[in-house]
């Protein structure tokens, strides 16, 4: 994927200041080589930065606003939105301020009043290229985490695979003549060599011995499809709700079994995502399952679902929380959550293969996914996904749950 290069013209630089004229005469200096924008107030100030914060590339303040001082606004700016460049327009008498500010990295330069147009368009120029050499920078190392990702995931599940591939081979082998073993030993021809046990105590523990094998062959096969989750790219507009009610309803069988049922909320509508429809199928069912097989009977499954804002550091997204009546998982131990095997002591038989494979999964897509324990909830499993494709977000997120793939699942 090639870089985006930010065009100057693509970006707009905002004036500050609660006098009129310096306003007017700000425009008029650099409207032939800038977009520009004015503000009367550093409330009407963040405000346009808010409506859309990716227009802004430079936003200089008046140290004098009524009601608040420049470098407090220019704060605030930083705090929310860093990537924008920032500057301070000040008097001579309040260069000791503008140098404290810059000290402390509330701005990136200030320049005097009255403004020189011989230096002011300068510094303008300056502070752009500053601006469009961050922003090339940050997609970058965005391309390279793109890069990561895929070669992470398909390392992973080929890792799995190799994983799942062995233990079969070995096991299904070992299992063969045990099997035969246990099929020939039922009848009464298994108390010429009981040693005086009980028929019936040993039928009992032949019955038990099959239930294990087969219990066995099952895990297999769930070890056995696990790399199977690497699907060739399938992109499309995805609304979550939907696909839910067709994971839910693929999964009904199962649900029955447990006499457990689902209740799915949305109080608001979610926009849709877009990214691959299989592996965002491959998640849901995973951690459906999951939530399934260790419910107790009659339990009640809740799957919310919640559109939320990004900012500087988390990219818009739909956050999936799921929590059940069943039991909660141990605070020190919700981290390993996603760790393949991890043991629940409620239910040690339970094969928690996978949520593991799932987290791995939405990391693939640009998501992340953590755990947590709800005062009234219990066990929460959260899911994230952006609404853009993995290779255009900007989500610090996701990047900090590869690393924790790197850290938890190996």
């Amino acid at each position: 994927m090639s870089s985006t290069v930010i065009s100057p013209a693509r970006r707009k630089v905002l004036y500050v200041d609660d006098e009129k004229l310096s306003l007017k005469y700000f425009q008029e200096i650099v409207c032939e080589e800038f977009d520009v924008l004015t503000a009367h107030s550093a409330e009407e100030g963040w405000s346009m930065v808010e409506q859309n914060p990716k227009a802004v590339a430079i936003v200089i303040s008046d140290q004098r606003l009524g009601g608040m001082q420049g470098t407090a606004f220019l704060t605030r700016l930083r705090e929310k939105h860093p990537a924008i460049m920032r500057i301070l327009a000040t008097g001579y008498s309040d260069v000791a301020t503008a140098v404290a500010a810059i000290n402390d990295g509330a701005i990136y330069q200030y320049i005097n009043k009255p403004w020189d147009p011989g230096s002011l368009l300068p510094t303008l120029r300056a502070a752009m290229d500053g601006f469009i050499l961050r922003a090339e920078r940050k997609q970058l190392l965005l391309e390279k985490a793109s890069m990561v990702r895929d070669l992470i995931v398909s390392d992973r599940l080929a890792g799995y695979g190799v994983l799942a591939e062995g233990i079969n081979h070995h096991l299904r082998n070992a299992l063969v003549p045990v099997e035969v073993y246990l099929q020939l030993a039922g009848g009464e021809a298994t108390t010429e060599y009981a040693g005086g046990m009980e028929p019936g105590f040993l039928e009992e523990l032949r019955q038990a011995a099959q239930v294990q094998v087969r219990r066995i062959t099952e895990m297999l096969g769930k070890l056995s499809s696990i790399h199977k989750i690497n699907t060739p790219r399938n992109e499309g507009t995805i609304a979550l709700a939907d696909l839910w009610r067709v994971v839910i309803a693929q999964l009904a069988p199962e649900l029955e079994k447990k006499y457990a049922t689902i209740a799915l909320r949305v109080p608001q509508p979610v926009p849709s995502v877009t990214c691959n429809h299989n592996r965002l199928t491959q998640v849901l069912r995973l951690v459906l399952e999951d939530e399934i097989e260790r419910i107790d009977q009659g339990g009640v499954i809740t799957i919310s679902l919640e559109h939320r804002a990004g900012n500087e550091d988390i990219a818009e997204h739909i956050c999936m929380e799921i929590s059940d009546t069943g039991v909660d998982v141990d605070s020190s131990r919700l981290a390993s959550v996603f760790t393949p095997f991890f043991l629940r002591p409620e239910n040690p038989q339970h094969v928690s293969l996978n949520l593991a494979t799932s987290y791995v999964t939405l990391c693939s897509l640009g998501g992340w996914a953590t755990a947590s324990n709800d005062p009234e909830r219990g066990t929460v499993i959260t899911l994230c996904l952006p609404l853009t494709t993995p290779e255009q977000s900007s989500d610090k997120s996701s990047l900090e749950a590869w690393e924790r793939v790197l850290g938890s699942i190996d």
